[in-house]
C-alpha cells in the first residue's frame, strides 16, 4: 500500500519531481526502500529524519501562515505615519522584495530607510514615489532578520511611522494550500456544475447561477435536492458528495417554478472546512450549508452507495458486452472487489484509505462509460419491456383494460424510442409504466410480504434498530389483517431510519438544478 500511494502522489506531482522524501515508520523498511527505488525510478532522500519529518514541515507551515496574517492596524498616535508594508513573511533566498506605500498623510514627500536590527545591513536613505517605495532587503541564513523603518519629511524631519519593525524568515517557503479538487454541484442529467476549480489558492470562493430542474408547489409534501460535490470528474457519480441542501414545498412560502434562478456559493478557508450558501432571488431566501470534505471526513455511506452504482453499471453491460469488451468488464469486477476491501479497512478506522477508494471506483465508472453509453438505451429499453410484462398480467388480473391498452401503446413508443436513440423518451415510458405497475401490484399480499422481508433483510443498517424492529412488528400486525395500507405507512417510516445509500441506488436521482 505505501508503494501504491507513493505512486498515486507522483502521478499527481507530475514529471518535475525529483527525489521522493522518505517520510514515516514504513519508510525505514529496507525492503520498503528497496522497492521504493525498484518501482518508482528516482532517487530517493534520506536528509531528514522519517520519523520527526511531518513535525517539522507542520512547524514551517504554521510558522508561515503565523506570519503571513496581515497586522490589524491600530489607530496612531497623533503626528504618526500609517504604513502598508507587502513582503513574503518567509524567503527560500538571501534576499528579498519589501514594498510600502504611506496610507496617512497620503503621498507624504520624503524618504525610507529601512535597515537590519543586528546591523547586518541598511538600505540607506530611499526616495519615496506618491509616498510609496520598493527595495530588496538582506536576509541572515536560516534566521528570522527584523527590520526598523524609518521616514523623515522633504525638509529632513523625521516621521514616527506605524508598524516601526518587521521580521522575515530565511529558510524553506511552503507551497501556498489549493483546493485539492474541483468543488461544485450536480445538475441534473448527472453533470457536475463547477463552483471552485482545483488548484485554487486558499482561501478559496466562487459563486455561480443555475435553474431550478422542476417546478415545486409551495405548501406541498414534493421535495428537491441540491447536492454538493468533490472531484476531477465532470460527471457526478465519479465524484465525492459533500453535502447537500433539501428544498421542500412545506417551507416555501411561494411556487418556485422550473426554470426559475438559484445562486450557490461555495468557500473553503485555509484549514480547508468548507461552507456553501444558496440564495433564491425570487424568495430573497438564504440558506447556509455546511458541507465535509472527503479528505477529511470521509463519508462511508457515500462511498457505499458509489460503490452500488458500480456494480449497477457492471450488471447493466455485461450481458450485452462483445467479446473484445469482456476484459474491460472483468477488471472492473476485480477492481470493485479491491474497492471492498478498501472500504473495510476505512471502517476500521483507515481514514486515509477513503481519498484511495474515491479515486478507484472513479477509475471503474470511467471505464464502463463507453460501455454504458453503447448499450444503456437497449438495458433501458429491455427493462421497460420485462416490466410491461410483469404490468400485463396485473392488469389482467384486476381486469384493467384501460392500463392494459396504455401498456401496449408504451411498448410501441419504447420500440419508437430505441430506434430514435431518445433516452429521455424511454425515462418518461419507464415512469408511466412504473405507476400502472404500483397501481396493481400494491393490491396483492406478495408485495407487501416482499417489503417486509426487505425490511428485514436490511434492519442491521437501520440508526435506531429498537424503532425499526417495532415498525417490522407493526407491519406484520398489519399484513396478517389484510391492512395493506397499514404495511405501506410502517415500511415507510421504517425506510426513513435506514442510511440514504440503501435507499436509492443513484445517489443524484433527484437533483433540483440545471
Amino acid at each position: 500500500r505505501t508503494i501504491e500511494i507513493a505512486k498515486d502522489r507522483l502521478k499527481l506531482a507530475g514529471s518535475s519531481t525529483r527525489s521522493v522524501l522518505l517520510v514515516g515508520g514504513p519508510t525505514q523498511m529496507p525492503y520498503v526502500r528497496r522497492r521504493l527505488q525498484d518501482e518508482l525510478g528516482l532517487p530517493l532522500s534520506f536528509e531528514r529524519d522519517p520519523m520527526t519529518a511531518v513535525a517539522e514541515g507542520a512547524a514551517v507551515h504554521a510558522a508561515a501562515i503565523l506570519k503571513s496574517a496581515k497586522p490589524q492596524l491600530t489607530q496612531s498616535l497623533p503626528g504618526t505615519a500609517s504604513l502598508f508594508l507587502s513582503y513574503e513573511a518567509v524567503s527560500p533566498e538571501s534576499t528579498t522584495t519589501v514594498a510600502g506605500k504611506v496610507t496617512d498623510p497620503e503621498e507624504l514627500q520624503g524618504e525610507v530607510h529601512i535597515a537590519a536590527v543586528d546591523g547586518s545591513w541598511e538600505s540607506g536613505w530611499r526616495s519615496l514615489t506618491n509616498g510609496a517605495f520598493f527595495m530588496d532587503v538582506s536576509l541572515g541564513k536560516n534566521t528570522i532578520t527584523e527590520f526598523t523603518i524609518s521616514l523623515r519629511d522633504a525638509q529632513g524631519r523625521l516621521i514616527n511611522c506605524f508598524p516601526p519593525t518587521f521580521s522575515i524568515r530565511s529558510g524553506i517557503r511552503t507551497a501556498q494550500p489549493v483546493t485539492p479538487y474541483n468543488l461544485g454541484v450536480v445538475r441534473q442529467g448527472g453533470k457536475m456544475g463547477v463552483v471552485v476549480k482545483a488548484g485554487e489558492p486558499l482561501p478559496a470562493s466562487g459563486t455561480e447561477e443555475y435553474q431550478l430542474a422542476k417546478t415545486l408547489l409551495a405548501g406541498s409534501p414534493e421535495e428537491t435536492t441540491i447536492y454538493f460535490t468533490e472531484g476531477q470528474s465532470s460527471f457526478a457519480d465519479e465524484n465525492s458528495k459533500v453535502g447537500s441542501l433539501t428544498l421542500r414545498g412545506t417551507d416555501l412560502t411561494r411556487t418556485l417554478k422550473e426554470g426559475e434562478k438559484i445562486q450557490v456559493r461555495i468557500r473553503m478557508d485555509e484549514s480547508r472546512i468548507l461552507k456553501a450558501h444558496v440564495h433564491i432571488p425570487l424568495l430573497d431566501v438564504d440558506y447556509s450549508v455546511e458541507l465535509r470534505s472527503s479528505l477529511e471526513t470521509p463519508n462511508m455511506e457515500d462511498l457505499q452507495a458509489s460503490l452500488d452504482e458500480a456494480r449497477s453499471a457492471i450488471n447493466k453491460v455485461e450481458t450485452h458486452a462483445e467479446e473484445a469488451e469482456q476484459e474491460i468488464v472483468m477488471r472492473a469486477e476485480r477492481q470493485v472487489e479491491q474497492i471492498e476491501a478498501i472500504l473495510y479497512r476505512v471502517e476500521n478506522g483507515e481514514i486515509g484509505e477513503a481519498d484511495r477508494a474515491q479515486k478507484q471506483l472513479a477509475d471503474v465508472k470511467a471505464s464502463l462509460r463507453p460501455l454504458n453509453d453503447k448499450y444503456g438505451l437497449v438495458v433501458s429499453h429491455q427493462a421497460i419491456i420485462e416490466l410491461i410484462e410483469e404490468a400485463k398480467e396485473l392488469c389482467t388480473q384486476f381486469d384493467d383494460k384501460l392500463g392494459f391498452a396504455k401498456l401496449e401503446d408504451s411498448k410501441d413508443d419504447a420500440d419508437k424510442a430505441l430506434r430514435l436513440e431518445r433516452e429521455k423518451d424511454l425515462t418518461t415510458i419507464l415512469d408511466r409504466v412504473r405507476g400502472i405497475f404500483w397501481e396493481h401490484y400494491g393490491k396483492t399480499r406478495e408485495c407487501w410480504e416482499y417489503q417486509i422481508a426487505l425490511m428485514r433483510e436490511r434492519a442491521p443498517l437501520a440508526r435506531d434498530a429498537l424503532a425499526y424492529y417495532e415498525f417490522i412488528k407493526k407491519a406484520e400486525e398489519h399484513l396478517s389483517k389484510g391492512d395493506y395500507e397499514g404495511v405501506k405507512l410502517c415500511a415507510h417510516r421504517a425506510w426513513q431510519l435506514l442510511p440514504e445509500a440503501t435507499q436509492n441506488v443513484q445517489r443524484f436521482h433527484d437533483a433540483a438544478l440545471r
